[in-house]
């Protein structure tokens, strides 16, 4: 079954790409359309694709929860039906070994306690309430063709089979510490969810996630427990701090670049398998995690030798997107605009800005800043919303984790990045060398690194234009417009009404209008794109913003190097273009040489579309203009024999 839920990396869960195909629509009609077409069979993969991410949200916020209970007092831990001292002391499981595969486990036990283990574990990741919220999107009428006949308790279930099954997972139980008669108990296994829905011929489809690692322990040591949680957050935050012994922060203050901002891969990869993966640092958290006069005589905490790296950057990436911070500095809130000066009554109370929008779609630059340095369009917007964008970036992560201390919290206040990293190999090891040892994996401990580009409190009000932060800013984003300009060769238009006109010209052999594959975008290779229809809209909006995955359609290997263009060239991690609301139209595409570009080819619905919204993101801008007066079916309009209007020109010459 094909892999579907990407879930969390912070909750050490395995991510796994969706891969969406959307279905090749039916050649549109030839005349104009006076009612809505029937669209839902040509939107089925996008609103799986909707649908699935909603899931996978519900699954990551109920894990996350339930994260904060997997190491416990026993004593905390009465509802558990298999997983407490009574039950397994009952049980022959333990009587000549402290560890027994889950597999094992579940061939020795009776249906009854059967049944009370797979309760504990739906317990243990808050399945109730994951399958209670799944349920609630029944409601949703665009899923209907998706779950709609689908029972509540099949929607989605956990793979009960692969659990019983699992070769790896174990069950520890022993006594830690036989003066005191405390008990530990260990649940370490993978889980898999199985997701049912409907696919497109109405047949239920079967598919299943990636599994997450379950790691619980219970313990009527208190001590232990307590020791547990402590260090679960001195670790994580403790070696922000400039001023500590080791700190996690990377320095790029003294770059002699005034876009101080590191955003290339290998370049940051590098640096935080320097920051991270040394023995010092491993000698540090060691020492952090000492055991106290309570625990000394039968706790102690080690790395597994056998781990050569305290973090796998590459593994994190891998279930992070591809990326390597969790939270970066960024133009974080939208800000709308009129794309057009003139005074009208379609598009009330929203600030006009034509002069942003010009600069960046037609490469009409008016009027430098004060210091004849930046177009003064850009630096009255980075001044405007930059703290805004500090401020935001600040509360996502304190507002994610409120056990932060104030001297972390003011650590953090100078970084530009952070990421948590779960740190591998970390090992609980209760009565060591003697013959009822046990390991225990501490595999929810992570470690905070950040990298920052001076030592200013980005939250302060009194930041202002002369900042370090706000020079690196400007500069960062002039440096993408630039990028933006030179890769699609962005001109002005013929048209005043058209939104941009570019000749495409990537390199002497490459052009981005070759890479608007027809027959990707439209889904034939002669038929027009359906704007009012998501799934036109999905793809449409991937091949402006060169985004190239889930695609095998003919244009992704000029995409792939354009976007790597703009990328290094522009010192960005973040584009978009898109079209951000649904438009009555049909979409023609004439990429050729002497093409006329993005052609508006005929109107559904009447042609009544008033205004639609077009996106534009980089690392520090995120706008949306509102266009109109060019949407609106023409009076008296022929789709033969009237003027079509151009929206996108193209000024290929090669």
């Amino acid at each position: 079954m094909k892999k579907v839920l990407s879930l969390l990396s912070a909750l050490t869960i395995v991510v796994s790409s969706s891969s969406y195909v959307i279905a090749c629509p039916k050649k549109q009609a030839e005349d104009d359309t006076t009612e809505n077409n029937p669209v839902d069979d040509k939107n089925y993969e996008y609103s799986k694709m909707e649908y699935l991410q909603e899931v996978t949200k519900i699954i990551d916020k109920n894990i996350l929860e339930a994260k904060n209970k997997w190491f416990e007092l026993s004593s905390n831990n009465s509802n558990n039906e298999f997983l407490n001292f009574e039950s397994l002391n009952a049980t022959s499981l333990f009587e000549s070994t402290n560890s027994k595969k889950i597999s094992d486990v579940f061939k020795n036990i009776d249906e009854t306690k059967e049944n009370d283990l797979i309760k504990d574990v739906k317990s243990k990741i808050n399945f109730e309430e994951i399958s209670k919220e799944i349920k609630v999107l029944k409601s949703n009428d665009k899923y209907n063709a998706l779950i709609s006949n689908i029972n509540d308790s099949e929607l989605i279930k956990i793979d009960i089979e692969a659990l019983k099954n699992n070769e790896e997972g174990f069950l520890k139980f022993t006594n830690i510490n036989k003066e005191k008669n405390d008990f530990l108990i260990n649940l370490n296994t993978k889980i898999k969810f199985e997701l049912n829905y409907n696919a497109e011929n109405q047949s239920v489809i079967k598919d299943s996630s990636e599994e997450i690692n379950l790691n619980y322990v219970n313990s009527t040591d208190k001590s232990l427990v307590t020791f547990y949680n402590n260090k679960l957050n001195e670790i994580k935050y403790g070696f922000l701090e400039k001023d500590s012994e080791y700190s996690t922060i990377i320095d790029n203050s003294s770059s002699e670049e005034i876009d101080k901002f590191i955003n290339d891969e290998e370049t940051v990869k590098q640096r935080l398998n320097s920051t991270l993966n040394n023995e010092t640092l491993k000698a540090k958290i060691l020492n952090k995690l000492t055991v106290d006069e309570t625990l000394k005589d039968y706790v102690s905490v080690e790395f597994n030798p056998s781990i050569k790296n305290l973090v796998d950057l590459d593994n994190y990436q891998a279930k992070n997107n591809n990326q390597l911070w969790n939270y970066s500095l960024s133009a974080n809130k939208n800000k709308k605009y009129k794309w057009k000066n003139v005074e009208d009554t379609i598009i009330p109370d929203i600030e006009k800005n034509e002069d942003l929008y010009n600069f960046i779609f037609k490469k009409i630059s008016k009027e430098k800043d004060k210091n004849n340095k930046y177009e003064k369009v850009l630096y009255e917007y980075v001044n405007s919303n930059f703290k805004t964008w500090t401020q935001q970036y600040y509360n996502s992560i304190i507002n994610y984790d409120k056990n932060i201390s104030d001297s972390a919290k003011a650590a953090i206040k100078t970084t530009t990045n952070l990421g948590l990293y779960n740190l591998s190999g970390l090992q609980l090891i209760i009565q060591k060398d003697q013959p009822n040892e046990l390991k225990v994996d501490l595999s929810e401990f992570y470690i905070a690194a950040g990298l920052n580009i001076s030592n200013e409190d980005i939250t302060s009000e009194s930041l202002n234009e002369n900042s370090v932060l706000f020079k690196s800013i400007i500069e960062n984003l002039s440096k993408g417009i630039n990028a933006y300009h030179k890769v699609f060769g962005i001109e002005d238009t013929k048209d005043s009404y058209s939104l941009a006109a570019f000749n495409g010209q990537l390199n002497e052999t490459d052009n981005i209008w070759q890479s608007f594959d027809r027959k990707y975008i439209s889904g034939a290779e002669y038929s027009s794109s359906w704007m009012f229809a998501d799934s036109y809209l999905y793809r449409m909006n991937k091949a402006l913003s060169l985004d190239i995955i889930d695609r095998s359609d003919s244009g992704i290997e000029i995409q792939s190097k354009a976007r790597k263009q703009l990328f290094d060239e522009g010192n960005q991690s973040i584009y978009k273009w898109e079209f951000q609301s649904k438009i009555d139209i049909y979409l023609y595409i004439r990429n050729e040489i002497n093409g006329m570009g993005f052609v508006v080819d005929n109107f559904n619905n009447g042609g009544s579309t008033q205004t639609a919204d077009i996106g534009f993101n980089l690392n520090f801008i995120n706008v949306t203009f509102v266009t109109d007066k060019v949407w609106k079916k023409p009076a008296n309009y022929n789709q033969y024999t009237s003027p079509k209007f151009v929206i996108f020109e193209n000024k290929r010459t090669k």
